[in-house]
């Protein structure tokens, strides 16, 4: 069927609006974390705060494209919306620190599917010949949410109440619901296939249990043998199970064929890369900036702003120029070297102490990141037909979420081990400056490897992106 020739601003807006929610609450708990801990006597569980709503989202972020294939876009959309906003207001009424865990999850639960299916209802909302400009948009506000989320947690937490941080989304998310209710009608109509729930089950349980595991060894002391043994173990099971699965059930959950492109294998590799570099960085650099720089927390949100403008601008100007020019090769290549460029940039800055270098360097690493979002974005939409288009829209964002929330984990523990190596400890106000500074600039190196040699990696992708599949009908 023919794509839209109008743009539907209202729908448009509305989708802007959940994705934002969704990434946003992916940060921002992380500066309420010492609030919310002292109110609800949960330092046991603490980390748990952050991590749970991230692999609840992770785990479901695949069903939730097979549920739009299945049940149609919208449908899909209003659950998510409704299951986000409901979770959101259970977040902001919890009494205790288990309330608050389960919240999280329910909140994850809504949150992955809108991350999703709001990339997917774009589709319906704007003219086809301004998708990769629209992707680009989209990719912009889920950058700029997951960045202002520590500031905006910390702020809330500082001035009003932690419990802000989540009961803001409910009168946020509801009016967007009823504008998606009432005025998003998809172009597509859903097809009557099978959903595979026990592939589903497998890939949920399979991706709990490695982002559970990826935390036990971020640790470096305390991790229990469920986290460092157990949880490793089955995941591999869990693992070896799904891809038994896929490859004998008749409509597998992830579509196997597409596995088998180069294209498509070397794309997640670049969405892997994207979210450890977005997440890793909206981690540290404020950690460093607070205790290596002595800055506020908001003068530490302050100094981010060149990351987010960066991302922004990117995002929205290399949508456009890759949907106009098709250079793939081009662009994947060059979005991973400046990354690599601004994560070496940002350990010189650290090592000489130059706040400047490091605003400089932040604005090279939010670019490769803002030109990388809407490029995987387009390539899988390009490359799957036009059945696989809900599952292909989300797992460019799956294998994002779960590249956060690994390469997290894994700089975490580097942080810690650091932090114990500096000689005089962090016993006083300029031992924790040293050793964070110190620190900080052994992550950002470490960063800056694995994007250098994902940018090597996109000299493989195919010079120009590939042709649209035609949408039909019974989609």
């Amino acid at each position: 069927m023919q794509g839209r020739e109008t743009w539907d601003r209202p729908v448009l807006a509305s989708l802007v609006i959940v994705l934002a929610l969704a990434a946003l609450d992916q940060t921002i708990a992380s500066t309420a974390l010492p609030t919310i801990a002292d109110d609800l006597q949960g330092h046991r569980l603490l980390s748990w705060i952050f991590s749970v709503y991230l692999i609840a989202s992770t785990a479901v972020i695949p069903l939730y494209g097979r549920l739009a294939d299945r049940y149609g876009t919208r449908s899909t959309l209003l659950f998510a919306a409704g299951i986000f906003v409901m979770g959101s207001a259970a977040c902001g009424l919890s009494q205790q620190i288990e309330e608050l865990l389960l919240a999280r999850c329910l909140q994850g639960l809504g949150g992955g599917g809108l991350m999703t299916l709001s990339m997917l209802a774009a589709r319906d909302a704007v003219p086809q010949r301004r998708l990769g400009q629209v992707q680009g948009m989209l990719g912009s506000a889920y950058g700029l949410a997951a960045l202002l989320g520590p500031l905006l947690g910390g702020w809330l937490a500082q001035e009003y109440s932690w419990r802000w941080a989540f009961l803001l989304n409910v009168p946020i998310g509801l009016m967007a619901l009823a504008a998606l209710f009432w005025m998003y009608r998809p172009l597509a109509k859903a097809a009557a296939i099978a959903v595979d729930s026990i592939g589903c089950g497998l890939l949920a349980v399979f991706l709990a249990l490695l982002l559970v595991a990826a935390r036990g060894f971020g640790m470096a002391h305390g991790a229990s043998v469920l986290e460092t043994v157990v949880a490793p173990v089955l995941a591999v099971v869990a693992g070896l199970l799904f891809v038994w699965r896929e490859l004998v059930v008749p409509r597998p959950l992830l579509p196997v064929h597409m596995f088998r492109q180069c294209v498509f294998l070397l794309n997640g590799i670049l969405s892997v890369c994207t979210g450890v570099a977005l997440f890793s960085v909206v981690v540290f650099t404020p950690l460093y900036w607070q205790y290596a720089m002595g800055m506020t927390a908001v003068q530490a949100g302050l100094h981010m702003l060149p990351l987010m403008a960066a991302i922004s601008l990117s995002s929205v100007m290399g949508g456009k120029w890759l949907a106009s020019s098709g250079q793939l090769r081009a662009m994947a290549a060059v979005s991973a070297l400046l990354m690599a460029g601004g994560y070496m940039g940002l350990a010189l800055g650290v090592n000489a102490a130059s706040v400047s270098g490091s605003l400089y360097a932040l604005s090279v690493l939010g670019a490769g990141i803002g030109l990388a979002i809407p490029l995987s974005m387009m390539t899988v939409q390009r490359l799957a037909q036009p059945r696989d288009q809900g599952i292909a829209t989300a797992l460019p964002i799956m294998f994002r979420t779960a590249g956060g929330a690994l390469g997290v984990s894994f700089l975490g523990a580097v942080l810690t081990q650091q932090l114990e190596a500096v000689p005089g400890g962090t016993g006083s106000a300029e031992g924790v400056a040293a050793a964070f500074a110190s620190a900080s600039g052994a992550i950002f190196w470490m960063s800056a490897l694995p994007c250098a040699l994902v940018s090597l990696s996109m000299l493989a992708m195919p010079r120009t992106l590939p042709a649209p599949q035609v949408l039909i009908a019974n989609h």
